[in-house]
C-alpha cells in the first residue's frame, strides 16, 4: 500500500510538471503569435502611410506641371481656353491643395524645405507671366534647380 501511494505522488507530480509545461509552451505561442501579429499590422501601417506619402508626391508633381503647362501657354500666346480674370485658376487651386497635401504627409524636414523652395520658384514663374517672355524665362530657368532639388530629396 506504501507503494502504491508513492507511485500515485510521483505520478501526480510528473503530471504536475507536464501540464505546467505544455501550458508554458502554449503560453509562448500565443506570446509569439502575438508578437508576429503586432509586427505585420506595423508593417502594413508603415506601407499604406508610404503610399498615401507616394500619391502626394505623384499629386503634387502632377499639379506642379498643369500649372507650368498653363504658364507655358499663357505665355507662348493667349488661348481659346482664357476667360476673364486670373489665367490658370483651376490648376492655381489643385496645385496649392496638392502643395498643402504634400507638407502634411511629408516625412523629412528636408523634403518640406525643398518643396517650399520649389513651389516659391513656380509661383514666380507664374507672376513673371504678365511681364513677358523674357522674364518669364529667366523665373523658368531659376526654377529648374529648386525642382530638381526637390525630385532628389523625395
Amino acid at each position: 500500500m506504501a507503494m502504491d501511494a508513492a507511485w500515485i505522488a510521483v505520478i501526480g507530480t510528473l503530471g504536475g510538471v507536464a501540464l505546467t509545461a505544455l501550458a508554458s509552451l502554449q503560453s509562448a505561442r500565443l506570446t509569439v503569435n502575438s508578437q508576429r501579429a503586432a509586427a505585420q499590422r506595423l508593417h502594413d501601417a508603415h506601407e499604406k502611410l508610404r503610399d498615401e506619402r507616394r500619391a502626394a508626391f505623384v499629386t503634387y508633381l502632377s499639379a506642379y506641371q498643369a500649372l507650368n503647362s498653363r504658364a507655358v501657354e499663357k505665355i507662348e500666346g493667349p488661348s481659346a481656353h482664357d476667360v476673364v480674370g486670373r489665367f490658370g485658376d483651376k490648376e492655381s487651386n489643385a496645385f496649392s491643395r496638392a502643395y498643402q497635401e504634400l507638407l502634411i504627409m511629408a516625412e523629412r524636414p528636408e523634403t518640406v524645405e525643398a518643396a517650399r523652395v520649389a513651389t516659391a520658384a513656380l509661383w514666380e514663374m507664374v507672376e513673371a507671366v504678365p511681364s513677358g517672355v523674357e522674364a518669364f524665362r529667366e523665373a523658368e530657368q531659376r526654377a529648374q534647380a529648386p525642382r530638381r532639388r526637390f525630385r532628389a530629396e523625395m
